[in-house]
């Protein structure tokens, strides 16, 4: 065994050991940090992606409504309907939820992506040619 690949044995042993006494809550903070993530861009997400299968969810919904009514329009209006939502409604809750959903999970991952860790993609270089992927 050459003298490298001892020395990189060793540090991942030293690294495993450092690891196994680390506490679960101190060893997931660490993962969440390596992938860029904050608990509060972590719950920022989950919300966002809730937003969205909510807004799927009725205008999936509001179509087979409308569908099993057999595509009737008498009741559109609310006071026509007893104050009942048609189910074209719910399909337009759902329709004006889903581009506003989708442009916020856009931004917040321009916003990881601006806080990453990680190493950048390296952009054009300076005389206008693109940079090799090695590039550093």
């Amino acid at each position: 065994m050459d003298p490298r690949s001892q020395e990189f044995s060793a540090a991942k042993r030293a690294g495993a050991v450092a690891r196994s006494r680390q506490q679960p809550g101190q060893r997931r903070a660490a993962a969440w940090r390596l992938a860029g993530l904050s608990i509060r861009i972590f719950l920022r997400y989950v919300f966002r992606f809730v937003l969205l299968g909510l807004g799927m969810a009725l205008l999936t919904y509001g179509l087979l409504d409308w569908h099993a009514t057999n595509f009737d329009l008498s009741g559109l209006m609310l006071y026509d309907n007893d104050w009942r939502p048609h189910p074209l409604h719910l399909a337009a809750g759902g329709l004006a939820m889903v581009p506003p959903t989708i442009w916020e999970i856009f931004q917040l991952e321009m916003i990881r992506e601006a806080h990453s860790v990680g190493p950048q993609h390296p952009g054009p270089a300076e005389d206008g040619t693109a940079a090799p992927p090695d590039a550093e």
